[in-house]
């Protein structure tokens, strides 16, 4: 009998001939879950008949999706002979019996073994409360005060609940860092986004000076935190729903005759966007999940995020949601991709690399555009509108797949969280300078083959060097050797600054070495030339091997006797102690003073007679402050000076 059901069902379908699977009342703010036939009405035709089409699992050989839907939405298909299968009558109290059941067998003692120390379930059906993320955030402060700041409000929600935000890195107040962004719960029914993004936050802190990637990010970059953006939804599910499965998803602005409120994520600017004309938001009904408000930004929470933004120069942002498994990125509004797709689209593929979250637009992902997007008014319009033009690299991870759903079971927060550490990390270090370059691209010297007893210029030539990060790259390039005679005067030298998104290649300016006059002809000597620059997390190295060409032994005292030559300090600049050489033709009474930059004397180092040779003097400048000083040797009726650079 089953079998020609089914069979019936098929036909009657393909005949297009409605019909309803429940005839029922449904009530107007209870959520249900619902199989919709696609050949009785399009995504579109939902859409257009004002059915809130978000979160949406497709099933593309049935030609149905499945979505949780509230009572009056179920009404308008059915008034407009859509069909539909009910399959979960009451969503919210089948979230608590699957959270319930979970926790008969859920062994959390196994599940934190990996997971940081101070991270804790929360009560709402192992989701924290609002209340609960304020006293995580005043913990985080007083056990990591030197590594994040203590909460502060960006501004108040509609019915007057501050919004907390903090920063973790370190000098915050002293420097500018690379800034990135995470927030969270902006739609309120959506709790483990900020489940995710706590667990990041512990993670950060507990790993600072154990785990080389946490130290790095908290000590080269600036990230800002806005765990929960609508904490007024959210208390909302909380009160109605204690132990969790709350389906409102808006703010509670007083509009509508039930389901009060504005959909956050469809209240972004600019103008351009929230108006699209791409049906991506509900712009009439304020019943609808997905209205979008009077304008862009006329509800405090969003208004108060933009107010924070502008406030501060974040190069990405993550505006966490729930779920779908999805990496979205700008455009929704447009139904095109941006001129930096191929940003965003490299960022995501390694974003996705262990989570295989897919990735895309929205019309590339959940196959529906929106207006009035987060990550659209965080990326800007690209031409004009310079006000709203942000350019920050921003993205909506969904998290969680269709087995989850909105409230996932307390077995799966935990291990939704730790798949979402490798893009959190990632979006850390994108926001700063990011090196990319071939593994096999070595930079050529212009010379191996260096004269003894001279100075020698040596330049290297580069590849591309690419930037691939989000703030420009300073590199330096420092040459080193082990070897005392083999004198490098000048041993740094500065590449032009890399913006974001460019390459750079070829000859760099040139560094002096002087192998000593006494080393032997055909020595060979080892150096490293050391890229480094502000805020990048590696700093490449290459080896190299110079050989010298000199005089024969037997003719080197004869050379050294020409000579009365006052020598570079190495290293320069120095911290606190330099060595400083220099040649005397002949025997003789001998200075070596040390001025300040006013040309007041700090030091004398020799003041004795001296014999023909190679001398050396060690000086220790501890006593001293940071700057440049001169030093000069005087030999008789010969003078040299130099200037050194002393920095604490």
């Amino acid at each position: 009998m089953k079998k020609i059901v089914v069979t019936l069902i098929f036909i009657i379908g393909f005949l297009n001939i409605n019909l309803f699977a429940q005839t029922g009342e449904f009530e107007n703010e209870a959520f249900y879950r619902v199989e919709i036939h696609l050949n009785s009405a399009s995504i579109h035709d939902l859409i257009e008949m004002g059915v809130s089409i978000d979160h949406v699992h497709n099933n593309h050989k049935s030609n149905t999706i499945i979505a949780e839907l509230a009572g009056a939405e179920l009404a308008l298909m059915k008034e407009n002979s859509v069909y539909f299968e009910v399959l979960v009558e009451d969503v919210s109290q089948w979230y608590v019996s699957r959270m319930q059941k979970d926790l008969q067998s859920f062994d959390l003692n196994k599940a934190m073994k990996n997971a940081p120390e101070n991270f804790q379930l929360g009560s709402m059906g192992g989701h924290k409360t609002f209340e609960e993320v304020v006293e995580a955030l005043d913990q985080m402060y007083e056990l990591f005060p030197d590594l994040i700041t203590e909460k502060f409000s960006i501004g108040e929600s509609i019915e007057g609940r501050e919004i907390w935000a903090v920063w973790i890195g370190t000098e915050l107040e002293e420097e500018e860092k690379p800034q990135a962004l995470y927030t969270s719960l902006t739609h309120a029914r959506e709790p483990n986004s900020m489940m995710a993004v706590i667990y990041y936050m512990w993670w950060l802190l507990e790993n600072y000076e154990t785990d080389n990637t946490a130290t790095f990010i908290v000590d080269n970059r600036h990230l800002a935190f806005i765990p929960v953006l609508n904490p007024d939804g959210y208390e909302f599910n909380r009160v109605n729903n204690p132990n969790g499965g709350g389906m409102h998803r808006k703010n509670r602005r007083p509009v509508g005759s039930w389901r009060q409120g504005v959909d956050l994520n469809r209240n972004f600017g600019p103008f351009q966007f929230w108006d699209h004309p791409n049906g991506g938001s509900d712009a009439t009904n304020p019943n609808s999940d997905v209205y979008r408000g009077a304008e862009p930004f006329s509800e405090p929470e969003t208004d108060a995020l933009r107010s924070f933004v502008y406030a501060n120069d974040f190069r990405t942002a993550f505006n966490y949601h729930t779920f779908s498994n999805l990496l979205i990125y700008p455009y929704g509004a447009l139904q095109r991709v941006t001129v930096d797709h191929h940003i965003l689209e490299g960022y995501a593929i390694e974003m996705t690399q262990y989570n295989n979250y897919v990735y895309g637009t929205d019309d590339e992902t959940v196959g529906y555009s929106t207006r009035g997007n987060s990550d659209d008014w965080m990326y800007g319009l690209e031409a004009g509108n310079p006000r709203d033009r942000m350019n920050i690299i921003a993205f909506t991870p969904e998290v969680g797949s269709w087995s989850d759903y909105f409230w996932p079971p307390p077995s799966r927060i935990i291990p939704l969280s730790e798949e979402n550490l490798h893009p959190n990390i990632l979006l850390a270090l994108y926001a700063g300078p990011d090196l990319m370059y071939s593994s096999d691209m070595v930079p050529e010297p212009d010379v191996l083959i260096l004269e003894a007893g001279a100075e020698n210029h040596v330049s290297f030539t580069f590849g591309e060097l690419y930037n691939y990060g989000r703030y420009e790259i300073k590199p330096q390039l420092t040459l080193i050797s082990d070897n005392d005679d083999f004198f490098i005067s000048f041993d740094t030298v500065d590449i032009p600054a890399i913006e974001a998104d460019t390459t750079f290649s070829g000859i760099t300016d040139s560094f002096i070495i002087e192998p000593d006059a006494s080393m032997q002809d055909g020595e060979e000597v080892t150096v490293i030339l050391k890229m480094s620059a502000p805020w990048l997390d590696i700093s490449p190295e290459w080896e190299y091997t110079f050989t010298v060409q000199g005089s024969a032994t037997a003719h080197r005292d004869d050379e050294i006797a020409q000579k009365f030559n006052l020598k570079q300090n190495y290293p320069n600049p120095f911290n606190p102690t330099t060595l400083i050489r220099f040649t005397l033709p002949e025997h003789n009474h001998v200075t070596l003073d040390v001025f300040d930059i006013t040309g007041r004397k700090v030091q004398n180092l020799v003041n004795d007679a001296l014999p023909s040779g190679q001398h050396s003097v060690s000086f220790d400048a501890a006593h001293l402050a940071s700057g440049v000083y001169i030093y000069r040797l005087q030999a008789g009726s010969y003078t040299l000076t130099r200037k050194m650079t002393l920095t604490k």
